[in-house]
Parts: structure tokens; sequence; C-alpha cells
């Protein structure tokens, strides 16, 4: 596929994610200003940045341990 109908569609995926979002956010609003327990339930927070973080680690894991030299490593950052 080249690069601009990439971007295309991944800008359209955008927009249907974005209507997702507006459409809790719109929910959220309104349970606050109907709902019968006067209950004020906060806003979701929208960054999916740390999300993204940590689906892209690892998910399987070296059968040893880090060694005592992996430590020191770590140390000197």
């Amino acid at each position: 596929m080249p690069p601009e109908k990439m971007r295309a569609s991944g800008q359209l995926r955008r927009r249907g994610a974005f209507r997702d979002v507006l459409q809790i956010h719109i929910d959220f609003e309104s349970y606050n200003d109907n709902n019968v327990f006067g209950a004020m339930v906060d806003q979701l927070d929208f960054n999916f940045n740390k999300d993204i973080l940590e689906a892209s680690q690892p998910i399987t894991y070296p059968d040893e341990g880090p060694t005592l030299a992996d430590e020191e490593e770590d140390d000197d950052l």
C-alpha cells in the first residue's frame, strides 16, 4: 500500500476512535447531570501514551533472572 493510502487509512481509524472517545465523554457528562444518586464521576484520561508503552513491552521473559552484572549496568544509567 502506498504511504498516502496508509496515512488516509490511519486518519480514518483515528476519526473513528475520536468518535468513540467523544461518546464516552458525553456519557459521563450526562451521568453527572442526570444520575439519581447525586454523584459526580470524574472524566477519564484519554491520553493512551502510557497504555501504548505498556502494551509494547515484551510478553515473554527469559528463564533466567537478571544477573548482578545486569543490575550494575542499570545503576550506571
